[in-house]
């Protein structure tokens, strides 16, 4: 509606012709009739109100295309709520026979192959290493083993004091040179550290031949847990 010179016209009370009804004359009735519109829902489906793209459109067609809109949005985000619920759902039950398996295990052999089967079978991990800050007699393909007075053991107990699980690039020594056995170069990996009383014990490696697989906005939660687990598992296998 143009606030301009338009006029509307009624008929005077005196019967003396009609009268001008001027724009602000209506602006003043439905400021001080706020429900006039509500109560005649028939007048909005002759409104027109500009429109982004230049043309027109009715004021019900324009209320309805941002009711629509609204919706729509609300579905996307309902629809992103339930995929992250179903993933989670899925990274809980993997975890959880992870957790299962890490508990069964009475040598650190045994928790390195149940890390190895899992990461690989269920969690898309290309190369898994259990790396011991200590040394011990067990002997298996994923766990190693670094002499204290190596630079290894130096640049790995670094990481390993980390509070949290953590994700990176796989770039020159040490990590490199740790999983330079595989078929295909590491790209990317995840870092577990490894505590018993706060102190860093060990380091599970967890890699990936894409770059994207590991990174830093990866969540972390589920990589956590496992460590957390792990500490007691390793802790109680190495009699700390």
């Amino acid at each position: 509606m143009s606030q301009a010179k338009s006029k509307l016209t009624k008929p005077s009370a005196d019967g003396g012709g009609d009268s001008v009804l001027s724009n602000e004359d209506i602006l003043v009735f439905l400021r001080e009739h706020p429900e006039f519109l509500q109560q005649h829902p028939q007048a909005l489906e002759h409104q027109i109100l500009d429109h982004e793209c230049g043309g027109a459109t009715s004021l019900v067609e324009r209320q309805v295309k941002t009711l629509r809109q609204r919706i729509q949005d609300y579905a996307n985000k309902l629809s992103e709520l339930l995929h992250s619920a179903r993933r989670n759902d899925v990274q809980f039950e993997k975890t959880k026979r992870l957790v299962v398996a890490l508990s069964g295990c009475s040598t650190l052999a045994e928790a390195a192959s149940a890390l190895n089967t899992s990461f690989i079978s269920e969690f898309d991990a290309h190369a898994v290493r259990l790396v011991l800050l200590q040394e011990t007699q067990e002997e298996h393909d994923q766990l190693i083993q670094l002499a204290t007075d190596t630079e290894q053991h130096a640049l790995l107990s670094l990481l390993a004091e980390k509070a949290w699980a953590f994700c990176r690039t796989v770039q020159g020594a040490p990590l490199a040179d740790l999983l330079a056995d595989t078929d295909e170069p590491m790209q990317s990996c995840a870092i577990l550290p490894i505590h018993v009383d706060k102190q860093p014990i060990a380091v599970v490696i967890v890699a990936s031949t894409s770059a994207n697989h590991y990174t830093e906005e990866l969540d972390t939660l589920f990589l956590n847990h496992v460590a957390a687990v792990c500490s007691r598992v390793i802790g109680r296998i190495c009699g700390q």
